[in-house]
Formats: structure tokens, C-alpha cells, sequence
């Protein structure tokens, strides 16, 4: 994130945060003193703005983020847990960015903000800590991964933005059983040559992971060819499979642009009941930098 990104997430967050905060403190139906009373945050709006992307893109101990910002470890925690709603609402997370496609109803700006109507689909799988509970050790430990982790399934368009990341999954969850619990499905509707609303189908393109996953409304499963064992593929089905992946490519882009926010990258040390949060925030912080590139490209 480039200074000017910061400077224009924060314009938002200066318009939001003083409601925001003020919603917030008003929930608390035993306060005794005036909103605003009692000791000052020992950071400005400016610095617990960025404490909070800092923490994720670094991912330092909070230990280390006091230190390096001149606060205690208890500000470090409290701040980035008062800012994570208030940035959240500020950047375009895949809800919202989704949200914003289902809204179109003509044919030619759907075009543009799905390309070819096309969805790419993948699952990111990250090693998070032994949980303490028994059955939590037995759900979340991913044979595959021989450790144990969670999984969310992530959908972009061919230009690159997130639509869909869904909440995370168990590591013994298969990624084929993850698209069939949480299938990207957008309410996509437009309007025909006779005025009425239609459903519009997207094209789901995943890897030989899917192959054979079952059909969901409103979307047609397009895997690779997977070879047999003991047969090659064809030429015709090599050929395929290589176009396949120049279109799948951009899902795979994401989930590294994702990753390259340590939280999302390395073991996983938070709450485990925060993580959706988080992983809203690091995909709307990646989807802005992309959204803000492509508005401000020469």
C-alpha cells in the first residue's frame, strides 16, 4: 500500500469513525459517563488506522507492533479491535464488491464487471495452531497438508477483484465439498430485449480438484481434463487444459496476493473465531489496491 492508497482509505475512515465509534460506546447499557469522558487513546486516528494493516502485513507480535508504535501491548490489541470494524466498512470487501455486480441489470456492464461472465475458483488452505479441543485437533487436521489448518474458498472475476470469499472451513474438509456447502452463486439478473429480468449463469472454472463436482444453479462447472492413471492425454486435451489455465490464472493471482499479508500466509496465531474477520479485511485491502490501480492508471 502506496501513501497516496493510505491517504484515500483514510479519507473514509475520518467520514465513518466518529458515528462508528459513537454507535459503538452507546451500546453499553451500564455507562455512567458522557461519551468522549475518561483517558485518551495513546495513539492518533491516523496511527490506529495503519497499526492494523502494519499487524497484518508484517505480522509481528503484538509485543513487537507496542514497541515499534511507543504504546503498551493492551493499546496495540485495543486499538486494531476498534479499528477492524470501521476499516472494514471503509474498503471493498468481496461482499461488497459482489453486491455491487448483482445491482447491475444490463448485459454490457455486467460484461465489465464479471469479463465473460466467467468465475474463478480456488481454495486457500492455511496451517493454523494445534486447537486445545479434541474434536476441533480431529476436524481441522488436513491429511493432505499433515497439519492442521483451515480452508476458505475464494472466486474472482478475470479482472482480477474477489467476489467471494467464503467463511473459513476445517482442514479435513475436501475442496470439493467446500464449493457444494458454499457454491459461488451470485444473483445475477438482467434485462432482456423485452424488458424482463432474467437469471444470467456464470462459468465456474476450477482446478482437477472439482472434477466431478456437482452442478449448482445458476453456474456451469468447468474443469481441466484430469488424466486417467495408466493413459496420456490427448494432444486436443493438452491444448485445452493450457487455455484453461491462462484463463484460470487470475484466482491463483489472488489467493498469492492474499497470502503475501503474513497473517494470512504463515501459521495462523490468532483466535480462531476471528479469522473471517480478518481474512475480509486482507481481501478488501487487496481489492482496493486493485480497484484503485485501475481507476488511476494513466
Amino acid at each position: 500500500m502506496t501513501k497516496v492508497e493510505f491517504d484515500f482509505l483514510m479519507e473514509k475512515v475520518e467520514a465513518k469513525y466518529p458515528n462508528a465509534m459513537e454507535d459503538r460506546l452507546s451500546k453499553k447499557e451500564s455507562r455512567k459517563r458522557a461519551i468522549g469522558a475518561g483517558r485518551k487513546n495513546a495513539l492518533g486516528l491516523r496511527d490506529r488506522v495503519i497499526l492494523l494493516p502494519f499487524h497484518c502485513r508484517v505480522y509481528v507480535s503484538q509485543d513487537l507492533a507496542a514497541l515499534l508504535f511507543g504504546i503498551g501491548q493492551a493499546s496495540v490489541s485495543r486499538s486494531m479491535t476498534e479499528m477492524e470494524p470501521t476499516v472494514r466498512e471503509c474498503i471493498p470487501i468481496p461482499a461488497r464488491v459482489r453486491a455491487d455486480a448483482e445491482k447491475i441489470t444490463d448485459i454490457e456492464e455486467l460484461a465489465k464487471a464479471v469479463p465473460g461472465l466467467r468465475c474463478l475458483v480456488d481454495v486457500g488452505e492455511q496451517q493454523i495452531q494445534r486447537p486445545k479441543r479434541n474434536d476441533m485437533q480431529k476436524s481441522h487436521y488436513s491429511g493432505k497438508k499433515k497439519r492442521h489448518t483451515a480452508k476458505v474458498q475464494y472466486a474472482v472475476s478475470s479482472n482480477g477483484p474477489i467476489l467471494q470469499n467464503t467463511k473459513h472451513s476445517p482442514g479435513s474438509v475436501h475442496d470439493v465439498k467446500v464449493y457444494k456447502m458454499k457454491p459461488p452463486i451470485f444473483k445475477l439478473r438482467v434485462k432482456n430485449e423485452e424488458g424482463k429480468y432474467g437469471d444470467v449463469t456464470l462459468n465456474v472454472y476450477d482446478d482437477k480438484a472439482y472434477v466431478g463436482a456437482a452442478e449448482v444453479p445458476r453456474a456451469v462447472n468447468i474443469p481441466p481434463v484430469k488424466k486417467d492413471r495408466g493413459k496420456e492425454l490427448t494432444e486436443l486435451e493438452k491444448k485445452y487444459n493450457k487455455t484453461h489455465s491462462k484463463i484460470r490464472i487470475y484466482v491463483e493471482h489472488a489467493v498469492r496476493r492474499v497470502k503475501t499479508w503474513r497473517i494470512m500466509g504463515n501459521v495462523y496465531r490468532n483466535p480462531l473465531r476471528k479469522y473471517d474477520i480478518i481474512n475480509d479485511i486482507v481481501c478488501g485491502l487487496v481489492n482496493q489496491r486493485l480497484l484503485y490501480l485501475a481507476t488511476h492508471s494513466a
